[in-house]
């Protein structure tokens, strides 16, 4: 068994059975040939999870596969990232940097919006 029997994408392993190539050891061009373009990891995980859901979107939205460790990331964005697209992390997050900007008045301030309950002002 030869690598150019095998495929770009493929090596002798040790038992003499196929395996993948590590990509970071294949050049540009040979990832290229092979069909696969630059793009996001994001959107990478994105696509694997169509092709997971047979091309449907609403499919991938309602993914009960909460153990898939690609499940997070499903809908195409950073779901840890502050200051993206709702979520966990940056529910809190994005108010304290526009804050921080000076965006949002400050926490001890007398507006309706900042004071915590059983603390308005009189």
């Amino acid at each position: 068994m030869t690598a150019t029997t095998l495929g770009l994408g493929l090596e002798p392993g040790p038992a003499g059975h196929a395996v993948g190539r590590a990509p970071r050891a294949m050049t540009r061009d040979e990832l290229r040939e092979m069909g696969h373009e630059p793009m996001p990891a994001t959107k990478a995980i994105r696509l694997k999870c169509l092709d997971c859901c047979v091309g449907q979107a609403n499919e991938v939205r309602q993914c009960v596969a909460t153990d898939c460790a690609l499940w997070p990331w499903r809908m195409g964005n950073h779901p840890w990232r502050a200051g993206g697209r709702g979520g966990p992390a940056s529910d809190h997050a994005v108010p304290a940097e526009k804050m921080a900007r000076g965006a949002l008045p400050a926490a001890n301030s007398d507006h309706p919006a900042t004071l915590l309950p059983g603390h308005e002002a009189a």
